[in-house]
């Protein structure tokens, strides 16, 4: 039988180790609260901010395409979910109608529009956030290969992609009655005009052509850039309205993984 000295020490014993338990819970508990991240500065928290992103309804891959292409949307939302998984951000891609562009944000309650640019609208543009360019890309007019040195003057009829606005050399000639332009809701009908020789050639960066005629059976290398037609540098960005510390955190993000985001890029354009 134990004697009731050992029964009381032991009992004592107990009761010390408890409450030595609950104050290391309560330590560990303060701890969680009085920094809410953890040592790599995420939050400790089971549920990462939701945001919303409008998108354009069209497919123009490998830049984005979430319209009709199911399993991998370019490489613009890469970039934005790698982002989000260093701040602990989920991003919700929505489709919005190109005609609408400059609507969406009172529209569609997004957070965020990519990609953006100051030069595609007006009476946003001062209320808008963007962030720093996330590339920068050299659009021209792809045409035929067998075309590649046709003066510019001499072409006819252009496809460009419905809601798009055309090249200011294009805008001219069409105002001026020199030549008609036609407007398609997808890049692979335009292209497919374009093999089949019922447009002289597509206003519309070469990647993106590409990608398309591949896809669709077409011998790809037939395709190039017009040489006598001015090309146009087109950078992407990403605005908000009201989310203002989330881009300067995707500006630091964009400035230390510069070298990761361009392989992300180069990757995607060879596929």
């Amino acid at each position: 039988m134990q004697p009731w000295r050992d029964y009381f020490y032991s009992s004592k014993t107990v009761k010390s180790i408890t409450l030595l338990c609950c104050m290391s819970a309560s330590l560990v508990a303060f701890t969680l609260f009085a920094n809410p991240h953890d040592k790599e500065g995420n939050p400790h928290t089971t549920d990462p901010i939701t945001f919303i992103v409008g998108v354009e309804d069209i497919d123009y891959y490998p830049y984005y395409a979430f319209v009709d292409s199911p399993h991998n949307n370019g490489f613009l939302r890469t970039i934005l979910e790698q982002f989000g998984k260093a701040h602990h951000y989920q991003f919700e891609f929505i489709p919005l109608p190109v005609k609408r562009f400059d609507h969406w944000y009172e529209e569609s309650k997004i957070d965020f529009r990519l990609p953006d640019n100051p030069l595609w609208h007006g009476r946003e543009q001062q209320s808008l956030i963007y962030s720093a360019p996330i590339l920068t890309l050299s659009t021209g007019t792809v045409v035929p290969k067998i075309a590649q040195y046709r003066p510019l003057r001499e072409f006819g009829v252009i496809g460009t992609i419905t809601g798009f606005v055309a090249s200011p050399h294009w805008a001219d000639m069409s105002a001026s009655n020199e030549l008609e332009i036609v407007n398609d809701v997808t890049v692979r009908s335009l292209v497919r005009l374009l093999y089949e020789g019922v447009i002289e050639g597509i206003d519309i960066d070469l990647y993106t052509s590409r990608y398309y005629a591949r896809e669709m059976g077409f011998d790809e290398s037939q395709i190039v850039y017009a040489a006598h037609v001015p090309s146009l540098e087109v950078q992407y960005y990403l605005s908000t309205i009201k989310h203002n510390h989330v881009i300067e955190e995707f500006n630091q993000y964009l400035n230390e993984h510069q070298s990761e985001i361009a392989d992300i890029i180069s990757n995607a354009r060879k596929e």
